[in-house]
């Protein structure tokens, strides 16, 4: 009997797809489930929910954005700094809603010196300290100063972080307010 060349696979999954099942049924495998994609999430969605940046009348600025993801902690733990870089992202993004919701009909200020304080409101458990809830923002100080609230951010006095708790809606309250030099 004449030897056929049929072709050989270390693994099934190397098999051409209209194989695989039949080699799953000799060697009494069950086909392997296809990993759950997880839904991409919709970055804006979640400071739309939290609108209500704004003007106050004693100009100074008020903008709700939601916490920062994990990756702009400097604690942080990331996988590449692709994942920090996308985090960072995502943080403008919402920073870059919340200012053009509060200044939709008004001119940005371009202050040289500022005082910016945040507002930690969580859900549950112990918020994180002072320096990283400060470190975690610097994204979103950075793009004040893109935007064109603040000439510099070098001019920044930065003022204690208050934490508070809201089981309904964790999130961050940026207050800009102009120092008078």
């Amino acid at each position: 009997m004449p030897s056929r060349n049929l072709p050989t696979f270390r693994r099934i999954e190397d098999m051409p797809l209209d194989w695989q099942p039949q080699a799953r049924a000799a060697i009494g495998q069950t086909p392997k489930s296809k990993k759950k994609r997880t839904e991409r999430i919709d970055t804006n969605s979640h400071a739309r929910q939290l609108s209500g940046s704004k003007i106050n009348p004693d100009g100074s600025i008020l903008l709700i954005v939601p916490h920062p993801p994990k990756s702009c902690s400097p604690n942080g733990k990331s996988r590449s700094w692709i994942a920090v870089r996308n985090a960072k992202i995502r943080l403008k993004d919402w920073v870059s809603f919340a200012v053009f919701e509060a200044f939709s009909t008004n001119p940005k200020p371009n202050w040289k010196s500022s005082t910016v304080q945040y507002i930690w409101y969580r859900r549950k458990g112990p918020a994180p300290d002072d320096t990283n809830i400060i470190g975690s923002m610097k994204a979103a100080e950075d793009y004040l100063q893109e935007c064109g609230i603040l000439e510099n951010d070098r001019g920044v006095t930065m003022l204690p972080p208050m934490k508070q708790f809201d089981p309904v809606s964790p999130r961050v309250e940026i207050i800009i307010r102009e120092r008078k030099a």
